[in-house]
Parts: C-alpha cells; sequence; structure tokens
C-alpha cells in the first residue's frame, strides 16, 4: 500500500499551486469534471490536513469509512469533528 507519510508531503507541495488555476479531474467526482485549486483547497481533506500525524490517522483509519464516490467537498467542521 501506499505510505500515507509520503502522500503528506506530496500533498503540501500541491498547496503551492495558485488558487485560481482549472484541474481536470481524473476520479469519479460526478457530474463535475473541472474544479480550481481554491476549491480543492478548501474542500479535500487531504489538502485541508496541516498537521502530519493527524494526515495519516485520517488516511489510514477515517477517510475510507467516511467518504463515498462520487466524493463532494468537505467542510473544515465536518473534518474536524472526524479528527
Amino acid at each position: 500500500g501506499a505510505d500515507a507519510s509520503v502522500l503528506f508531503h506530496s500533498m503540501q507541495k500541491f498547496k503551492q499551486i495558485a488558487d485560481e488555476i482549472l484541474l481536470h479531474c481524473g476520479h469519479d467526482y460526478g457530474s463535475q469534471i473541472t474544479t480550481t485549486m481554491a476549491d480543492q483547497k478548501s474542500g479535500n481533506p487531504f489538502l485541508m490536513i496541516d498537521n502530519e500525524d493527524d494526515f495519516v490517522r485520517y488516511r489510514n483509519h477515517i477517510h475510507d469509512g467516511s467518504r463515498t464516490y462520487p466524493m463532494q467537498p468537505v467542510s473544515q467542521q465536518a473534518l474536524d469533528a472526524l479528527l
């Protein structure tokens, strides 16, 4: 399996991408096939968690049991409740 710590550091690099950059989704996200980096930074839990230990715990123990496809944005409040 993937190493959640490596994923954390990769996602930290993605946070440096400018908010206005348009992204084309490569997974099943319903009818919305484009998004902005700003939308991802405010609704993608993997871009919202700044603490590596919390990120690893979320990825390894929480994410798969709390999210369903097609994935919708998550609020900071909902994410905080899971952590």
